[in-house]
C-alpha cells in the first residue's frame, strides 16, 4: 500500500513539474526557411546561426575570381580577393521577440570581443543576452521586426582601426509576411504560375499568367524581361533565383501596378560582370580590347522597374553584375554610358519614343529589401525614383548606395554598409534639377573608404559631365533635408558639393540635421589608408578627362558660372564627439568652403 501511495506521489510530482515547465516555455513565433538544392550554392563554413533553437541557413558571397579586365585594380575587387573576404547572411520572420544564437566556427588568433551593429539599435531593436568568448558564441534577443543586424567578431580577421570584419555576417529579422503590404499569391489560382524546385522555367506559361510564384528551392532563371500580363513576381522564403528581373520594357511602361515580394533571394552570381542584356546576360558589354565596360542602358540589373505604382518588398539581392535596383533612365543617369561597342556616346532613347519622361510621374515603394555581396565597380544599390518611398532597407553597395537623381523621394529607417567605392547619397555626374528629398534615420555601420576620391562621401556631387542638356541651362538641387544619420567607425569624407566642372549646377536650401560621425579621418590617417584599397588622396591625381580625383575631407566649392551655392545648413553636426560650429568648421570639421558671401551655416 505504501509503495502504491509512493508511486502516485511521484507521478503527481512529475506531472506538476512537467506542467510547470510547460508554463515557462514560450512558443517560438519565428518562421525559418529551407532551400532545396542548397548544395549548389555558397553557404558559410564560418558561422552557425539559430533562432529560438531552430538552425538557420547561412549563405555566403565571395569576390568573383575572374577580373574581366586587363590591369590590377581595374574592377575594384582585387583588395577583397587578396584579403579573402566573405559576406554571410541569413533571414527569418517573427512576431514579438526572437532569440538568436551565433557561433563562429572558424576564427583567427585570439577572440577579444563580439559586437553588434548598428549600435543605436541596442535596447531598441535588440538586446545582448550573453557572450561566451571561449565558445565564440553570442546570444541576442531581437525585439523589433525588420531589424538588420551585423554580428562582428573581433579577432585577427577584423581590421581594428577601420572597424571592418573581413568575414561579415548580416542577420535579417523580418516581420511575418501576414504583416506585409503585399499578400502572397494564391497558388491554386489558374492565373498563378507556380515554379517548383527542379522545374525548368516556362517563359511561355509565364507570359500568360498574372502572377509568377517561385517555390522554395534553387531556380535557374537567367535574364527575364517581364511580360505585360505579369503583375506580381513572388519569391517564397527559401527560393533562390539565379537571374534578374526587368519590368522596364515597352509593354509595361504605361501600366499601373507591378509587385516583387516575398522572402526569397535574387542572385546575379551566374552573370559575368557588366552582363549585356542584348546577349541575354551570358556575356559582358566589352570594348575593343575585350574588357568589360559599363554600357548602362544595356547592362543587366537585378531588378529594373519601369511601371507606375510599383512595390518591392522583402527580397534579398546579392552578387549583382552591375547596378542592383534601377528604373529605366533614373533621371537620365546614362549621360556617360558606354554603348557596349567601345563608344562613350550615350544612347539617349533606345525606345525611339521620347525620353521615357513618364517615369518622372511614376510613384512606388521599396520596403524591407536587402542588397549585399557586391564586389566590383558599378555595384550601386538603389535609385531614389521620383515620388517614391524607400524604407526599412539594408544596402551594402560597391558604388553609390542611393542615386539621388529624381524629386520628391523619401528614404527612412535604413542601414548602410558602404564599401570602398562611391557615395552613400550621390547627386552628381551630370547637371540636374532635384527637389523635395526627405531622408531620415539612417545608420551607416561601416564606411570602408580608403581615400577622398571626388565621387566618395556620405553626401556627394561627383563634379563631372555636361551631356545632359545645354551648359547654359541652370540646374538646381534644392529644398531637401537629410536628418538623423549616424556613421560608426572612421569616415574619410562627409560631404562634397562642387560645380567646378559642371558650372551650371546650383545647390540651394539643403538641410543636414543631427548628423553624427564617430571619427573623421585626419590627413595623416587618410594617407595610410590609401595603401589599403581603391582610394586616392592627392589632389594632383587626374581622371580620364583631366579633372582632379583627390579632394578635401569636406568641401563646398562654388566655382560655377550660372550655377551657385546658397543656404546650406548644418544643424547639430557632431564629429569626433564635438559639435561643429561656424568657428571650428575649418579646423575640427576639416571644411573647405568657397562661396559667394556667407552661404554655409553651422548651428
Amino acid at each position: 500500500m505504501k509503495s502504491l501511495i509512493g508511486f502516485f506521489v511521484c507521478l503527481f510530482a512529475l506531472l506538476a513539474a512537467a506542467c510547470s515547465s510547460q508554463k515557462n516555455l514560450v512558443p517560438s513565433h519565428a518562421v525559418t526557411y529551407s532551400t532545396p538544392g542548397i548544395e549548389q550554392l555558397n553557404t558559410s563554413e564560418i558561422y552557425q546561426v539559430w533562432v529560438d533553437q531552430k538552425p538557420l541557413q547561412v549563405f555566403e558571397s565571395k569576390p568573383p575570381t575572374e577580373r574581366l579586365c586587363l590591369t590590377l585594380g581595374c574592377d575594384g575587387a582585387d583588395t577583397a580577393r587578396q584579403q579573402k573576404r566573405t559576406m554571410a547572411w541569413t533571414n527569418f520572420s517573427f512576431e514579438h521577440k526572437a532569440k538568436i544564437k551565433v557561433v563562429k566556427q572558424k576564427f583567427a588568433g585570439s577572440l577579444t570581443d563580439i559586437i553588434v551593429r548598428p549600435k543605436s539599435g541596442l535596447n531598441r531593436d535588440y538586446k545582448i543576452v550573453s557572450k561566451d568568448l571561449a565558445k565564440a558564441e553570442i546570444v541576442v534577443e531581437v525585439i523589433n521586426t525588420n531589424s538588420k543586424i551585423s554580428i562582428e567578431y573581433i579577432d585577427d580577421r577584423y581590421l581594428a582601426f577601420r572597424q571592418i570584419p573581413l568575414d561579415g555576417l548580416m542577420i535579417f529579422a523580418d516581420q511575418l509576411e501576414t504583416k506585409d503590404i503585399s499578400k502572397q499569391p494564391n497558388q491554386l489560382d489558374p492565373k498563378t504560375y507556380v515554379v517548383e524546385y527542379g522545374a525548368e522555367f516556362n517563359f511561355e506559361q509565364a507570359s500568360q499568367s498574372s502572377r509568377v510564384y517561385f517555390a522554395p528551392g534553387v531556380h535557374h532563371l537567367g535574364y527575364w524581361e517581364i511580360p505585360e500580363a505579369v503583375k506580381h513576381v513572388y519569391l517564397a522564403g527559401g527560393a533562390y533565383v539565379l537571374g534578374a528581373l526587368n519590368s522596364a520594357v515597352p509593354a509595361k511602361r504605361f501600366q499601373k501596378g507591378f509587385t516583387v515580394s516575398g522572402r526569397g533571394v535574387i542572385s546575379g552570381e551566374h552573370f559575368p560582370w557588366r552582363a549585356d542584356k542584348r546577349k541575354k546576360g551570358l556575356e559582358p558589354c566589352v570594348n575593343d580590347k575585350g574588357e568589360a565596360v559599363d554600357c548602362w542602358f544595356n547592362t543587366v540589373k537585378l531588378l529594373q522597374l519601369g511601371t507606375d505604382k510599383y512595390l518591392l518588398e522583402g527580397i534579398t539581392f546579392v552578387n549583382a553584375p552591375s547596378y542592383v535596383i534601377t528604373g529605366f533612365t533614373d533621371g537620365d543617369i546614362a549621360w556617360n554610358a558606354n554603348d557596349g561597342e567601345g563608344n562613350s556616346q550615350a544612347h539617349k532613347d533606345p525606345l525611339k519614343n521620347a525620353l521615357y519622361t513618364e517615369e518622372l510621374l511614376y510613384s512606388g515603394m521599396l520596403s524591407n529589401f536587402k542588397v549585399l555581396g557586391n564586389w566590383r565597380w558599378n555595384g550601386d544599390g538603389a535609385a531614389i525614383h521620383a515620388n517614391s518611398r524607400i524604407q526599412d532597407c539594408f544596402i551594402s553597395p560597391f558604388d553609390d548606395a542611393f542615386k539621388t537623381y529624381s524629386s520628391n523621394g523619401t528614404v527612412e529607417d535604413c542601414v548602410i554598409w558602404q564599401t570602398d567605392n562611391g557615395a552613400v547619397f550621390q547627386f552628381g555626374w551630370y547637371p540636374k534639377t532635384v527637389s523635395g528629398l526627405k531622408v531620415n534615420n539612417l545608420d551607416i555601420i561601416h564606411a570602408e573608404w580608403t581615400g577622398r576620391n571626388q565621387n566618395w562621401g556620405i553626401f556627394n556631387f561627383a563634379d563631372r559631365g555636361y551631356a545632359s542638356g545645354s551648359k547654359n541651362i541652370l540646374k538646381v538641387i534644392k529644398d531637401s533635408s537629410f536628418s538623423n544619420i549616424r556613421a560608426e567607425g572612421p569616415v574619410a569624407r562627409i560631404i562634397g558639393l562642387e560645380n567646378q566642372v559642371v558650372k551650371n549646377q546650383a545647390f540651394e536650401n539643403l538641410l543636414f540635421e543631427n548628423i553624427w560621425v564617430e571619427h573623421l579621418l585626419t590627413d595623416e590617417e587618410a594617407k595610410v589608408l590609401v595603401e589599403q584599397g581603391n582610394g586616392i588622396i592627392e589632389m594632383e591625381s587626374l581622371d580620364w578627362s583631366g579633372n582632379p580625383v583627390g579632394r578635401p575631407a569636406n568641401m563646398i566649392n562654388d566655382s560655377g558660372d550660372i550655377g551657385y551655392i546658397k543656404n546650406i545648413q548644418f544643424k547639430n553636426l557632431v564629429i569626433n564627439k564635438t559639435k561643429i560650429t561656424n568657428e571650428n568648421a575649418k579646423t575640427l570639421g576639416q571644411f573647405t568652403i568657397k562661396t559667394q558671401g556667407k552661404q554655409v551655416y553651422f548651428k
